[in-house]
């Protein structure tokens, strides 16, 4: 029942080579590759399969429309005028197209300008800061550009020098809208490292500049595909392990990572006993496991617990991440984020004793695969990484995965697995204490308010303080009904789209990431269905003002994503 570092990094170097784009041709030859290694490694045939959605760019699934399936084949970026010099190309690096690019048809030369919000762009190149989806938005379909160059780093952390000043030759990976509709303005686009930024920066400071590029893309209609290991033996209720296997090479953290060690586990308990009934999920990502998970509910085939794993073989000291525990939200059981956080911290590398790594259990959080899980009542911890100094870019490489990480998520994994089938009293123990100190906590910060009796339920439920003893420490006197519903309009998690006509001044008054608090409204919404309950929850959970919430939920109501009435 070891995990072998080495072994699952080597699996990690071969998933690199590979571009992961959603739908491609790459993407399924690496499938048909990982089910050839699964059978050698001794995984019953019978167990593995192959499960399909439409990839489209027309198809929705809950909150997301389908791309259409892309594969990048060559690129190459020059500059024209002033004069002539080489500035990118898909061989020099395998970020440098934009991810939904169209072809060009042969060379194309477009005179550049400087990106400055809304205008008319017609027939020019773009070169732009902004995030891809603004600028395609207000360059192309708005102002008719053929063409955006981009130097855009997400999540930018200057603590961990993740910042374009301290990669002037990363080039990060980005992607433009891909959807049946956006693929009519037939618009390509490159992402740039910031040092060729600055020069085509200060070339048009100059006067005029013009490009020339070759893009040669296949954009059609496909399938979304999930590589599905099935162990359960028939046998329910059982847990989902799910990691993404989408995205560009190399992509070694983010999540080459995740896809290896899911695949390490699943050889790992085949072979063994022990364990609990178990599945394991490869997914094109929030594509690929959305239309997953409401396909299992519609066919009661939901599991009980989803455990994703996400950039988890991170080299701490190359990379500056932190190993994290992304918890439940605790209106859903909670027991399994105690139980995970337990053997994390016994699995930890030390020093005489002395941990040696980084790690954190942090409150419920967007943007990866539990997502469309939680949104649905499934308690399902995240496992990953962050921040990273290189993810989402060409030097998400090999080199800064560490064996030895990838051996503490996994060890960590299969020994909380194993716990689940046969009680281990110094966890059990563990939980038991974590239990009632948060179940205290909360309850103490939601009592004689409206929507606290419903949050109150759900806490019982959550902290299982019925069968842990303590469900007579507070008196349901104490906690007040809610006046008003809130639910959902879609199916599974509430996505992104809306982000982006989300006003700037509520953005700033949120004072958290905006994407995180929609997703958790729409699980509160789900398993409450009170907009008192989960005004209040969400304003204790994050420690943010309830009026902002309220404003948020306002907004979402406003724009169509929930409903609300008398309670």
């Amino acid at each position: 029942m070891k995990i072998s570092g080495e072994k699952t990094k080597a699996l990690v170097e071969f998933i690199s080579g590979f571009t992961r784009s959603r739908g491609s041709a790459s993407y399924s030859e690496l499938l048909v590759k990982l089910v050839s290694y699964l059978k050698n490694a001794g995984v019953p045939s019978n167990a593995i399969r192959i499960k399909e959605y439409p990839c489209d760019g027309e198809s929705i699934f809950g909150n997301y429309r389908s791309t259409f399936a892309w594969e990048p084949i060559k690129a190459e970026l020059w500059l024209k005028k002033p004069y002539r010099q080489f500035i990118t190309s898909l061989k020099n690096s395998p970020t440098a197209l934009l991810f939904g690019s169209a072809p060009t048809d042969g060379w194309i030369e477009l005179p550049l300008v400087v990106y400055k919000g809304k205008g008319n762009y017609l027939g020019k190149a773009v070169l732009a800061k902004a995030t891809p989806k603004r600028v395609f938005e207000d360059a192309v379909i708005n102002g008719g550009a053929k063409a955006i160059l981009l130097s855009h780093m997400r999540g930018q952390c200057p603590e961990i020098a993740r910042e374009p000043e301290s990669n002037l030759d990363v080039v990060n990976y980005l992607s433009i809208p891909n959807t049946k509709e956006d693929y009519k303005y037939r618009a390509f686009g490159f992402s740039l490292s910031e040092r060729k930024y600055r020069l085509l920066e200060k070339l048009l400071e100059k006067g005029q500049v013009s490009i020339e590029a070759s893009v040669e893309t296949m954009v059609e209609k496909g399938m979304l595909q999930i590589l599905e290991i099935d162990l359960t033996e028939k046998k329910s209720p059982y847990v989902l392990i799910i990691a993404h296997l989408c995205h560009p090479s190399p992509g070694a953290n983010d999540n080459a990572s995740g896809a290896a060690l899911a695949l390490e586990i699943a050889e790992i308990i085949s072979a063994a006993k022990g364990f609990p009934p178990i599945k394991i999920s490869l997914v094109p990502e929030f594509l690929g496991s959305t239309p997953y998970a409401i396909e299992m509910k519609r066919e009661d085939d939901l599991p009980f617990l989803v455990i994703n794993l996400d950039m988890v073989g991170e080299n701490q000291d190359k990379t500056g991440s932190s190993f994290l525990l992304t918890e439940t939200p605790p209106i859903l059981p909670k027991r399994y984020d105690y139980l995970l956080e337990y053997n994390i911290m016994k699995n930890i590398p030390r020093c005489d004793e002395i941990p040696i790594k980084r790690f954190y259990r942090i409150p419920y959080s967007a943007g990866s695969d539990h997502c469309p899980f939680t949104a649905i009542g499934i308690s399902s911890p995240f496992l990953g990484h962050l921040p990273d100094r290189y993810y989402h870019t060409d030097a998400d490489s090999p080199d800064k995965v560490d064996c030895k990480e990838l051996e503490w998520v996994g060890s960590s994994v299969l020994k909380s697995l194993k716990d689940m089938s046969s009680s281990n009293p110094h966890s059990d123990v563990y939980i038991k204490s974590k239990s009632i100190s948060d179940f205290v906590y909360y309850c103490e910060n939601i009592k004689h308010k409206p929507g606290s009796k419903e949050l109150y339920g759900a806490f019982l439920k959550a902290f299982e303080a019925q069968e842990n003893g303590f469900n007579s420490l507070f008196s349901i006197e104490s906690f007040l009904p809610s006046e008003r519903s809130l639910v959902p309009k879609f199916e599974g998690s509430i996505g992104f789209e809306w982000y982006y006509d989300l006003p700037e001044t509520l953005k700033k008054s949120l004072k958290w990431n905006a994407v995180s608090l929609a997703e958790l409204i729409t699980v509160s919404a789900n398993i409450l269905g009170s907009r008192e309950s989960t005004e209040l929850f969400i304003s204790v959970y994050y420690g943010i003002s309830q009026e902002a919430i309220s404003e948020l939920i306002d907004f979402l109501v406003d724009n169509g994503y929930f409903m609300e009435g008398e309670f």
